[in-house]
Parts: structure tokens; C-alpha cells; sequence
């Protein structure tokens, strides 16, 4: 009877479930790490202002595919705003075109012609400014996620593995300690 007593006893005061514990919670903890720390310059070799550019010259290409084919749906003459904004495109002036002096200069052209044409002008820049955004952050989330999930995955797991073991040991140390 005394032999099992003995057996129970060091069985429930075993350190080896602790030790697992901790490792297999180092181990999550190393796998939260790699995909939660924010990417650092050196992992960041995609251009963000490159992304940028693209999006603005895809978002107003849209635009200006949007304009016209709602204008051949409805039969309808583009209004001299949509006018303005297809030729700033098509003629490649989109860059200098987005500039602050530059629409102040074609609203005030467009609303000495046709009183609202330029309000209908800004609301167009803005849709074109706000469908770029979004696309370029979608974009960067992306790229961003696609080099986390590059990132070498015992790089992590291995020390959060060995952290949590140490923690395991250290546990039972003060535990054990703290019974004798």
C-alpha cells in the first residue's frame, strides 16, 4: 500500500506536464509572433510608392471606362466635367492634372463655362482619389501578409519552444521548492 501511495504521489508532482505545457505554449507563442510582428524594413523590398502609381493610373483608366460606357448606354454627350477629366487622362497629363493649383484652375475654368461643372469635376477626382486608396491599401495589406507568411517559421517556433521549456523547468524548481 505504502508503494502505491509513493507512485500516486510522484505521478500528480511529475514535472513533466508542465514542461510540456510550456513548450507547446512556446511553440503557439512563436507562431503568433511570426505572423503578428510588423514587417521590418529590411523584409520590405516591394516599392509602396511604385504600388501607389499603379493604382492612381488603373483607378483613373476605370474612371474614364466607366464615363464613357455609361455615356454610349444612355446616349448621351459626356458633360464637360467628365469631358475635361477624359482628356487630362488621355492625354497623359494625370499627374500634373491631380495637383491642388491644377484643379482649383480647372474648376474655375469649368464653372465660368457651366455653373456645377466644376463641383461634378472634384466629385470625380474624389471618387478616382478614394478608389486608388483603397486598392493601393488592399495591395499593401497583401504584399505585407505575403511576407510574413515568408518568414522562416523555426526562426520563431524554436525559441518560443525553448522559452517555454525553460519556463516548464522553472516551475517545477520554485514549486518543488516551495513544498520542501
Amino acid at each position: 500500500m505504502t508503494v502505491r501511495a509513493v507512485d500516486v504521489y510522484y505521478r500528480d508532482k511529475s514535472a513533466f506536464p508542465n514542461v510540456l505545457l510550456g513548450t507547446v505554449l512556446g511553440i503557439e507563442a512563436g507562431r503568433v509572433i511570426r505572423s503578428t510582428l510588423p514587417v521590418t524594413p529590411k523584409e520590405n523590398d516591394f516599392s509602396m510608392k511604385a504600388i501607389r502609381m499603379s493604382c492612381n493610373k488603373t483607378a483613373n483608366k476605370d474612371m474614364v471606362d466607366l464615363i464613357k460606357t455609361s455615356a454610349k448606354e444612355n446616349n448621351k454627350k459626356l458633360t464637360l466635367a467628365q469631358d475635361a477629366f477624359v482628356k487630362m487622362i488621355e492625354n497623359k497629363k494625370g499627374n500634373e492634372g491631380f495637383l491642388a493649383n491644377s484643379i482649383a484652375k480647372k474648376v474655375k475654368e469649368l464653372e465660368a463655362k457651366v455653373p456645377g461643372a466644376g463641383q461634378e469635376y472634384q466629385e470625380i477626382i474624389a471618387k478616382v482619389n478614394t478608389s486608388a486608396r483603397k486598392r493601393a491599401e488592399t495591395i499593401i495589406k497583401g504584399c505585407k501578409r505575403m511576407v510574413k507568411s515568408e518568414r522562416s517559421v523555426a526562426g520563431f517556433v524554436i525559441p518560443g519552444a525553448i522559452a517555454g521549456f525553460l519556463a516548464g523547468v522553472l516551475v517545477n524548481a520554485f514549486r518543488d521548492s516551495k513544498q520542501a
